[in-house]
């Protein structure tokens, strides 16, 4: 079977001290290891409000996991991370192998944050009244002119 490099992104339930979080961290490490997958690199990127409430909680502890795997083992981990308590949200994303190939050449490694930037919309897409024309475009509040 085929390795492929994925990166997970998972948000626990932020209860208790930041021991039992690393305790629940590393029981979420296990089910990886167990599968033939191979651990790269960990990173906690710590306790976050979150933008609405997911299972009555407010508050989430996000950690992130690069790993390496066989892809036919992802579904068995997903499958087992559902049933995982302590987890509110995950999320596994395969990486491109040119990306990944790059990336290890340069010994280099995207940042979170860029990996899930937003592209924002060039100046040069035209606004809705520049797309019909502006001119054909009267203002709410003025009546339209009787002739």
């Amino acid at each position: 079977m085929r390795q492929r490099h994925y990166e997970a992104l998972f948000i626990l339930k932020a209860v208790g001290t930041d021991q039992d979080m690393l305790k629940s961290v590393s029981r979420l490490e296990e089910p990886i290891k167990k599968l033939g997958g191979k651990i790269e690199q960990t990173q906690t990127i710590g306790r976050r409000r979150l933008a609405f409430r997911i299972a009555r909680q407010q508050e989430g502890h996000y950690h992130l996991v690069r790993f390496t795997a066989q892809t036919d083992c992802i579904v068995e981990l997903k499958r087992l991370l559902h049933l995982e308590e302590s987890i509110l949200r995950f999320l596994i994303l395969s990486e491109d192998e040119q990306l990944a190939g790059a990336s290890a050449a340069s010994g280099e490694r995207r940042p979170l944050r860029k990996a899930m930037a937003v592209p924002r919309v060039s100046s040069t897409v035209p606004t809705a009244s520049e797309a019909r024309g502006a001119s054909s475009v009267a203002p709410f509040y003025e009546k339209p002119s009787s002739q």
